[in-house]
Formats: structure tokens, sequence, C-alpha cells
């Protein structure tokens, strides 16, 4: 017995679980006379005696445990955290970025997938950037470069791998990235950027709110008293301040609420049987609207979560029917992140109330989930409850002097300790940016990987709910867990065993994949497709369509843009086929704010920055040519130059060095219907006795009976041999006759990625890989040649994404200062290899 608490081992499920204690509820009943009571804040009084019920595992438990477990192990859940050097932008400047992809349950880096995408989306729901990075170790670094041309306005950046898709949208990364106009006034100038006219103004958006209620466990029950949490949003999901009343059917007002943070709240309510509630909510500007409450049940069960400074208390009321036996079992299971801290079983008897507590020491940081079930195994309730970290990496930034001149060295030291200040490596970001502006809303590495990365929806200013321990941030926070809910799964698919296969693959590299059609528009199955890519390199593979008709080609390079063409045919070697890429992810339910319509003073000091930086820019690379985003395509040049030879776009996987190739363009045409392939070639190429056929390809595909292909559609044949065979393997031992029709000259490839579906079985397309980051300017002012360089660094002065402490737990960096005055956040974030998130902040003062 430990802390009032009994703790049982549960050696049955050892085989399944490890190094996971187990307890029966410390659960008493109220008939029990104990050695002292608990006074609930309903009123109801509960006896909590010392003296625990023990039960035996059952099936139940070990049921419950294994679905929990199974969902983990067989979905392998991923997260992405983006780290950005300031918090909002100006036309015309950089985003620098560096990406932190781990793994969902021990937040240790993702080893499994090694690609990353970065789109940046627009309030027009266009993809306006996509980079596709290569991870290593769970990391990678980026840039958008913002043309000076883009539409200011808050811009939605997502990340996410292939295999992420698998658990949907809801699980990206996602972040609201501010961007406004270089060219905006100050405030007292007049207006910075034009009202977003697709959002309408702050009125309109105040008129169109979303109100939704929430009990805690999630049911109203008669009788029973509930708190019940409450949330006032826009249409782009931003809290509305709000207050309001609760009222029975006749009008008759029960309670008040008040919303406290971000449009959210909570009060108590006991259901009378029989009644409905309905509340009044009024708005800032004084409209009221009237919403209804959620229908009370007149049984069930309840699940009510409080917290002392040491122990979570979980109590469990149950109200039964009249058709209902009046004792049941109540199963309480407690996880983190799949790790199950906490289970208990019991018998409930009647409408008796019963309470444990938890020690949160046995909690580790991050949302821990309780789910009641009852005696069937149905999920009946279900909490959540924040743990902090009780021993978070502690950052100290050191610099070598109190403040700068202009061009001056810095040297900047990162100290990282962990439990009894003890050194930590990590691996870390380091920005330097200028103070305005900052800090400015959205999320830490902390509260996205410990909090907003397990929750439903959008999260408005994330770390505002752990800055501290404050009740009244506890509170907001408490308010937030209530609304926003748990979305990591389901638990009647995972008791079930209903886990969905999965769509997307992880990827080791770059992959191509999508499905092919038959002309009505149905899956073709067993389909012969052929990959041939003629640029960078040069490559060849074949495949073969399952029977839902899709594909997928693994393990491209991705140095450089590839130039690839994709030709189907069924086993009939017919071509009358569709091929469909499989598509990116949607961005249907892109919803973003518009810009304020004024831009506070701090914004405006911000957009004067980058404005001098931007003509700094412009006299350090006068030659510079400036990027336009048209669409979702970036043109920085159009090329000169003759038009190639319809002959030379044909998709050849191989050089032409090595190759006879006979061009069939000038032969008269009655001639050309009376010969086949194989009678052309006579004479012409002479096929060696005792020797392995040659392989025919028709369109770049394997196809037997192809030398019988009439000459009336051939465009042209090639003829290879030597080391031109190898890439074709041992089936190209005897030599590979390359046969193209008409058709192959009427697909082109397209100049982006943006094409998605060729017909006559036959696709071309520029795929893009890997995203070559740029290098962040770092004058070295030290050497004579760039000495009296302009030097453009207004607002961001050091970008070092790849700084590491050593087993000593520190690191140095040295960067120097610009010739701009004024107040340097620096801002560290990252991670150590345990999983633990780190990030620290300090201050660089430069004087004239």
């Amino acid at each position: 017995m430990r802390n009032g608490q009994v703790y049982i081992s549960w050696q049955s499920c050892c085989a399944i679980i490890s190094n996971v204690l187990y307890s029966p509820f410390h659960m008493i009943p109220t008939r029990y006379a104990s050695i002292r009571s608990v006074v609930l804040a309903t009123g109801l009084v509960i006896t909590a005696s010392l003296l625990a019920f023990r039960y035996p595992a059952d099936d139940a438990i070990q049921r419950i445990v294994q679905g929990l477990q199974l969902f983990y192990a067989r979905t392998l859940p991923e997260k992405v955290y983006i780290q950005f050097d300031k918090p909002f932008y100006a036309t015309g400047e950089t985003v620098w970025f560096k990406a932190y992809a781990v793994m969902a349950d021990s937040h240790r880096a993702d080893t499994l997938s090694k690609v990353l995408y970065v789109d940046m989306v627009s309030e027009k729901k266009q993809i306006v950037f996509r980079r596709t990075l290569r991870l290593q170790n769970g990391l990678a670094t980026g840039d958008f470069a913002l043309p000076d041309t883009l539409q200011p306005g808050h811009y939605l950046v997502r990340a996410y791998t292939n295999w992420m898709r698998n658990a949907g949208e809801d699980f990206f990364y996602s972040h609201q990235l501010a961007i406004w106009g270089a060219a905006a006034p100050s405030s007292d100038e007049g207006p910075a950027t034009r009202p977003q006219k697709s959002k309408g103004s702050s009125k309109a958006v105040a008129a169109d709110v979303d109100v939704q209620f929430f009990p805690e466990g999630g049911n109203l029950v008669d009788e029973l008293e509930s708190e019940v949490g409450f949330k006032v949003v826009d249409e782009t999901g931003r809290g509305v301040s709000s207050q309001g009343k609760v009222m029975t059917a006749d009008g008759t007002v029960v309670t008040t609420f008040t919303s406290r943070h971000a449009g959210m709240g909570s009060f108590r309510l006991i259901p009378q049987s029989g009644q409905r509630y309905e509340a009044e909510v009024t708005l800032p500007d004084g409209r009221r609207a009237t919403y209804p409450l959620p229908r009370s049940q007149p049984s069930g069960w309840l699940l009510r979560v409080t917290e002392t400074q040491e122990y979570y208390m979980a109590i469990i009321r149950r109200r039964a029917s009249a058709a209902e036996p009046s004792q049941s079992t109540a199963v309480l299971l407690a996880h983190v992140r799949g790790a199950v801290v906490y289970t208990g079983q019991t018998p409930v008897n009647g409408n008796e109330a019963f309470i444990t507590r938890i020690p949160k020491s046995k909690f580790p940081a991050g949302i821990a989930h309780f789910t009641l079930f009852d005696a069937r195994n149905e999920p009946q309730c279900e909490r959540l409850v924040f743990t902090p970290e009780t021993e978070p990496v502690r950052v100290r930034i050191a610099t070598d002097k109190q403040a700068y001149g202009p061009r001056e060295p810095v040297k900047l030291r990162i100290e990282t300790s962990g439990a009894g200040g003890q050194p930590v490596s990590a691996n870390v970001s380091v920005a330097v940016a200028a103070l305005q502006g900052q800090p400015g809303e959205g999320a830490t590495i902390t509260s996205h990987l410990l909090l907003t990365s397990d929750l439903g929806g959008y999260v408005e200013d994330a770390a505002y709910y752990l800055q501290d321990q404050q009740p009244a941030t506890r509170q907001a926070l408490n308010d937030l867990l209530l609304t926003q809910g748990w979305r990591r799964f389901v638990w009647k698919k995972q008791l079930a065993g209903t886990l969905p296969p999965a769509e997307f693959a992880l990827e080791q590299g770059l992959t191509l994949g999508g499905q092919v059609l038959t002309a009505a528009r149905k899956p073709a199955p067993a389909t012969r497709l052929t990959y041939l890519q003629a640029q960078p390199d040069k490559a060849f593979y074949t495949a073969e369509t399952d029977k839902e008709g899709l594909f997928l080609f693994e393990g491209l390079k991705g140095t450089d843009t590839a130039k690839i063409a994709l030709q189907a045919r069924t086993p009939e070697n017919k071509r009358n086929l569709f091929i469909r890429l499989t598509p990116p992810p949607t961005t249907a339910g892109v919803i973003l704010a518009p810009l304020p319509a004024m831009p506070s003073a701090t914004v405006s000091d911000y957009i004067r920055l980058s404005q001098r930086q931007q003509v700094a820019e412009s006299q350090l690379h006068p030659n510079a040519v400036k990027t336009i985003a048209l669409g979702n395509i970036r043109v920085k040049a159009k090329k000169s130059g003759s038009t190639p030879s319809p002959l030379n776009s044909l998709p050849r996987p191989y050089s032409l060095a090595n190759v006879k190739e006979f061009r069939v363009a000038d032969m008269p045409e009655s001639n050309r219907a009376l010969l086949t392939v194989e009678e052309f070639l006579q004479g012409r190429v002479i096929l060696r006795p005792n020797q392995a056929p040659p392989l025919y390809l028709l369109d770049g595909i394997p196809t037997s009976g192809a030398n019988k292909t009439s000459m009336s559609e051939v465009e042209s044949i090639d003829v290879l041999s030597g080391n031109n065979v190898a890439i074709f393997g041992s089936i190209g031992a005897g030599g590979v006759i390359s046969i193209f029709s008409r058709n192959a000259l009427t697909h082109r490839y397209s100049e982006s990625y943006k094409t998605k579906e060729g017909d006559k079985g036959m696709l071309t397309i520029s795929f893009p890989g890997y995203y070559k980051g740029r290098e962040f300017y770092t004058p070295r002012f030290a050497d004579a040649k760039t000495k009296n360089q302009p030097d453009p660094r207004h607002t961001t002065l050091s970008w070092n994404p790849t700084v590491q402490t050593d087993a000593t737990g520190q690191a140095t960096l040295s960067f120097y200062t610009s010739d701009a005055p004024g107040e340097y956040r620096v801002t560290v974030e990252g991670m150590t290899a345990g999983g633990q998130p780190v990030q620290g902040v300090g201050q660089i003062t430069c004087t004239r």
C-alpha cells in the first residue's frame, strides 16, 4: 500500500505488457463506514477508506489493453513539428524552417519515414509552395522564398509524411502563418492591407459563430451533476468572447456562464428528469442567440476527473434504469500515448458513487486519456487531463558581451541540462530575429508534441496553455481539454480489431503511385505497367497492378526533377486505359482567418525593417531574378532555343550513344502497310543463331508479338546492343528492339506535377525530386572582400538549424551583428535523443 492506494501486479498479462503497474480502484461505496470522508463540489459525501477492493485481472481488461497496444503496433503513428525563424513575415522575405519528425508514442526521432512533404496553402485553397524533403534521423531543413507579388494574408503551412495520410489530415502538422505586405504603411498612415473580402469584416465573422457544449465524460445523465464545457468560435476557428445563461424549457434560469480564454469556459448542471435545456448566448456586440444543450439521458454513467497537487481524482457514478440490473462492473483505464499508466475494476451497486486517486508521478508528460468501460467492455465515458513536465530540459543562453555595435562578432553559448541539472545532449535550431512582433501567436515544440498534436481541430495560441502553472492558465487548459476532444482512435473499432488497411506506404525514398482504370473508369487489375525515365538519369522498371488497379514504384532517387513516362497495357495488349496518379492531400477543408485590416504598431515597425532589408538585398545582389508566383507554378525565366525534335521527346531510358535508330517517317505509306516490324528489320538487323531472342518493347513496354506490329503504326525503331541492354537485365541478353508507335508522340511531358491522369495507356510527367534548401546568408566582415558590402540582415540576424549540444550539454556558435540596431530574440528549439522537447529564449542588444 502506497499513498492510500493498493498496487497489485498483473502477472497474467506480463507477456503483453511489460513494466506496467496495475491496481484495483481505491473505490469506496457510500454505505461503508470508514476512516475519512471526501466532500465533492456537488455536495455528495463519498467515504474514502484505506481498504481497497482487490479483484484479479480478467479477460475484459486484457482485451482492452491488447486493443490499445495493437493500435499503436499496427498504425505506428507519427508526429511532425516545424520551427520557423520568426512568428510572421512580409512579402519578399524568406521563410526559414526546420522539421522534426518523431514517433507519436515515444517522441523519439522517426526512423520509419524518410520523406517529408511541407506545403504552403493560400486562402483560396491553392498550394503555393510544396517542398519534398529528405528526412535524416527525423530531421530536415527547408525554406520558402516569398515573392514580393504574393497576396498578403494568412497561409496554412502543413507538414506530413506519406504514412501519416493513413490517419487523416487532422493529424498533419498545421500552422497559420501571417504574411504581411512589404509595402504596407504604418498604422498612423492608413490601412496596411486591404481587408480580405472573401472572409468579410469582423462584424460578419461575429455574426457567423459556432457554439458547442460538451458534458464532461461525454454524457448528461438525469439527476447527476456534470461539468459542461462550452466553446464559441467564428468561422475561422478563433475564439469569440461570450456570456450566457442556461434555462429550462419554460425560461427558468438555472445557471449562468462567462467565457474565459479563446471563447471557452464551463459551468455545472444537474439535469432534471424529462427536462430540456437551452443556452442563451450573448456576443460581444450585444446580439443574442439561443442554442440547445445536449439531451440528458435517463440512465447512464458519469466520469469526472479532478486534480490535487499530487493526485488525479477519478469519480464514477452510475444511474441505472428500471430495466437494468442494479449491480454492474466498471473498468477504468488511463494511458498516455498508448502507454498504460493505470487500470482498475470494481463492481458498482445501484446509484453508488466511487472515487479513486492516482499519483501524478505515474504519468509521463502529456495528455492522459481516461476511459470508463462497462461490464460489456463498451466505452461509456472519456476524459482528458494534462500532466506537465516535472523535469523539463533547461536551456541557458549566454553571450560574450552585454551589447554589440554594428558588424561586431557575437559568440553565443547554448547549454542544455535535464533532471537534477545534469547535462543532456540535444539537436536544436537557433534563430536570432528582430524583437518586433515577437512573441507571436502559435505553438512551441513543447506545446505541439505534448498537447495539440493529440487534440482534434485548430488550437488557437497553443503556447498559452503551457506558459505557467497559474490557476487561470490551468483552468483555461481544463476548458480546452473538455471541449477539444481526443482524436487518435475510436475504442469500438480497436476492441473489434477492425483497423483499416494502410492505403499509403511508409516511404524510405521517393515513390510514384496511382491507379490504372479502364475506359469505363473501373479498376484495371493485372495491368502491365512500364516506368521509363529519361532525365536526369536513365531508368526502366516494370510492374503489374493489383486487383484494385493500384501500382507503386519505390526507391526513386530524387536527385533532380525527373522526366517520366508511364505506359500501361492490358493482358490482351490493349491500351485503352487511363493512368491516374495518387493526388496530394486535399485543401478543401482549409479555412484561414483574414489579417487585421489595420496592422499593430509593432507589425508596422517590423514591416519597415523588412523594407530596409529588401533594399539592402537588392544592393547586394543587383542582378538577382525575382520569383513570380503564378498559381502553383514558380517561373524564374523562360529558356530560349530551338524546339527539340519530336523524336527526341520519346521516353528512352537509355543513352542514344550505342543505339541504331530507324526513322520511318519518310517511308511511303503504301509500303508501310505491307510490312511488319520483323519484315522491316530483315537485312537491317542480324540475329545470331543459337542466341536468346531479342526483347521487344512497344512504347517502352515489353510486349510479346510486337515484332508483328504493322509498320503503318510505327514512328521509330531503336536497336540496342552492348552496355545499353544492361538496364533490362537478363531478359535483354539477346538484345533489345524498342518500337515507338505514332501514338507515343501525342504524349509529351507536362511542365509540372499537376498532371494527374493520362489516357490511351500513357502518362508523362515532370516528377520533382528532393528540395535542395538554400543557405542562410552569413557575412564574414573580417574578410576584406565582404567588409564594405551591404548587409541585408534587418529582420533575422542568424539562422542555424544544425546545432548539436555535446555530452557536456554545450554548443557554441558565432555570427556578426548587422547595421540595424535594436533588440533581437534568440529562440532555441529542438529534441533530445530520448524524445524530450527543448526550448528556450534569450536576447541580444545591438547599438548604433
